[in-house]
């Protein structure tokens, strides 16, 4: 059975739930983002504890950024300077590869080379602000390299890449809307 990117990542999400209990509310939601300077679906899953995680694909690797609930606060702040600031025409311009941080928050991630195996995993800190590419500001979250604190019998895939999403205003208003969607 071939279920492609789309259905492996809710696959995955789906396996999850079963190993790890009712830990997510799965609903299969997806919401756009960009990475490696293409828009992807990603895989957006809501924790009971008001958390949330994306799922998607990026480089040569599956990676999943797991917030808690404190962090989808913290997002929405961050979005809201954002947006304040851009319609303002206040973004600052920087080196053509700078992030402008308005803060971090806490995350897990956790990579692998498929969906179904994202056997590797690291506590991390995310930074959150905004990028230009080519002249054109994205809300931006960072993900430093991170090395594997699970115990590994192949030494492949020891540490993640760095991690840069980067959302669209309607993007990231996408993620928001998912986020709070009661």
């Amino acid at each position: 059975m071939m279920l492609g990117r789309r259905g492996a990542a809710l696959f995955f999400l789906a396996f999850f739930f079963v190993l790890a209990g009712p830990v997510w509310a799965l609903e299969g939601e997806t919401v756009r983002v960009t990475v490696d300077k293409r828009s992807r679906e990603a895989s957006f899953a809501r924790k009971e504890d008001g958390g949330f995680c994306l799922l998607f694909y990026s480089g040569a690797c599956w990676y999943s950024l797991t917030f808690g609930r404190e962090a989808g606060d913290l997002l929405q702040k961050a979005a809201q300077n954002y947006a304040l600031q851009f319609e303002k025409r206040k973004l600052k311009r920087g080196k053509p590869s700078s992030l402008r941080a308005y803060g971090s928050l806490p995350v897990s991630l956790a990579w692998g080379p498929s969906a179904q195996s994202l056997d590797r995993e690291a506590p991390s800190e995310a930074e959150v602000g905004y990028f230009f590419d080519n002249n054109s500001p994205y809300f931006s979250v960072l993900v430093q390299n991170a090395k594997n604190t699970r115990k590994q019998d192949t030494p492949a895939l020891q540490e993640s890449g760095q991690v840069l999403v980067l959302f669209t205003k309607s993007q990231l208003q996408g993620l928001l809307d998912a986020i709070f969607a009661r």
